[in-house]
This record gives C-alpha cells, structure tokens and sequence, in this order.
C-alpha cells in the first residue's frame, strides 16, 4: 500500500490526479495541467510537496555540529568542516569505489545537523551512515516538507513569517509561525527564487494554505469562490502573481531551459493550421 504525505487530502481539495511515486501517492497533476504550474512557477509562486523526501536530524553530546560535520565529510565529498552555521551545502554520499549512492544537501543549524534525502534512498542512507558515524543520533523525521518556489515566494513567505525576508541563497534556520518551531533553507529545484520549509506533520495543511492565502487576493475573470485546482495562478495578490500548488513534475519542466521551450512552443502551437505536422515540430525553432 503506497505511503500518503500529510498533505494527501489537502491535494486531493484541490483537485490533484494521484498516482505512485517512491511509495507514496503524490499528485501527478491538478486540474489546469502541467504547463499552468509552469508558468506560475515562473512569475508568482509554487507548493510543491516534498515530504515523501528523506529529513535526516544528526545531534551529539556536545551541542554543537561541528564534530558531527567533521564525521560528515569522511564520507561526503564537500567542504563540511568549514561550512557555518546557518548555513547549507550540496553533496553526494559515495560507496567504497567512488561511486555515487546519493545525492544530498547538509544543513548546519549550529546545535545538530539536518540532511535531505532522495525518497528512494532513505533506507540506503540510513543504514549508510549508520555504519561510518558514531557518537551520536541518526534519526529520520516525520516531518513535513514544502518547497516554496517562485519569484513571488520570497514575498509570500515573509507574509507569513517575516524573519525569513533576512535569509540569502542557501541560509538555512529556525524560525516561527503562529506558535509552530519550523526549519527553513533558502533553496530549491526549480531555478527559480524559494524555500525547503519542514514543519511538524500537524501543521502542513495550515501553512499550505495560508501561504496560498497570502496578501490581498482578488479573482479575475473567475466565478467568485472558485478556487479549487490551480485557479490561483490567475489571482494576484497586491499586484504580484498568486501562490498555488504543484506537481513534482512541473519542477523539472521550470527547471530546465530546454524543457521550458519545449513547453512554450506546443503550447503556442496551432494545429489546426498544421494539422499533420505535430510530430515534426522543432521547439527550439517554435512553430512557423
């Protein structure tokens, strides 16, 4: 039986067509389609969920990560020793011959250490680390995870909680919302601005829609109260493009250029006037 992420029937109230993914029914759509959270994703903001990924915590007697980071770069190829708290770095966990069991980003947040995880590898990672790192706790969390993403998400999370507007590119911290302990980095998979947020499984549906909620919404050319799918890419808020949520997918379509064209020019495509030459349409030259 496929997992469910705590927010499984927040995706299924906005209409989401599910299907399996690493053991765990995830969206494969919503209702206005993939190239509709593309283009949100390119100029307001995007939810992605992102909890079926593994969130791994690290802690030792000492209070500090500095020990646990030294242990780290043993088996992970990066400059861990000297990456500072409040901070966030890319890495890969090779094998005993070089080879690449994983990829993975290393958090410091000063008093421990938080790794995440590809879904498919949790297990792999675990029992990995388990074998090289000692003199401390290696637990995985039962945590959410949201990737905000956009050029509006940094807008839209201030809205909510207005200590994240201080954090650059690759800041990880501790901040608040409305009593909740919630652990941010500024990062994403998109190529667009965003955040990794992990919260409390409990408070992932509220924060999900408070994020989409954000500023003064107003609905254009939409019957009033419609707002289920991905009708929120067509509000704005306080002038700027609203938030709504998205598919895993649509994160590798924003992600790369190529792909982005690609989506742009079937989407123009006309074929009607070329009835029988869609299948020879060259993106990268568009259609005639």
């Amino acid at each position: 039986m496929l997992a469910k992420t705590p927010l499984h029937a927040f995706h299924l109230s906005e209409g989401a067509k599910m299907s399996g993914f690493a053991g765990y029914d995830m969206p494969l759509s919503y209702t206005q389609g993939a190239i509709a959270e593309h283009h949100l994703c390119r100029t307001g903001a995007a939810i992605f969920d992102v909890s079926h990924m593994g969130q791994i915590e690290l802690r030792d007697n000492t209070g500090s990560a500095e020990a646990i980071l030294a242990q780290l770069e043993t088996i992970i190829p990066a400059n861990l020793i000297g990456l500072k708290a409040g901070r966030q770095r890319y890495g890969l966990f090779l094998n005993k011959d070089g080879g690449i069991l994983d990829d993975l980003m290393v958090a410091n947040y000063g008093t421990h250490v938080r790794l995440v995880v590809n879904a498919a590898c949790v297990e792999q990672d675990m029992a990995w680390i388990s074998g090289y790192l000692t003199d401390m706790s290696i637990t995985q969390l039962q945590r959410a995870l949201i990737a905000l993403q956009g050029p509006s998400a940094g807008a839209a999370f201030a809205a909510l909680v207005p200590a994240s507007a201080d954090m650059s590119f690759m800041d990880a911290c501790s901040l608040h919302w409305n009593g909740v302990e919630i652990e941010a980095t500024r990062s994403g998979y998109t190529g667009e601005d965003g955040f990794k947020i992990s919260m409390p499984a409990n408070a992932a549906v509220d924060i999900a829609e408070s994020l989409m909620a954000t500023g003064d919404v107003t609905q254009q050319d939409l019957p009033s109260g419609q707002l289920s799918g991905l009708v929120e890419a067509a509000q704005v808020m306080d002038g700027v493009p609203g938030v709504a949520v998205c598919h895993l997918t649509a994160a590798d379509v924003v992600r790369h250029p190529l792909v982005q064209r690609v989506v742009e020019a079937y989407a123009s495509f006309d074929e009607q006037s070329h009835p029988q030459r869609g299948a020879d349409l060259n993106p990268l030259e568009g259609p005639e």
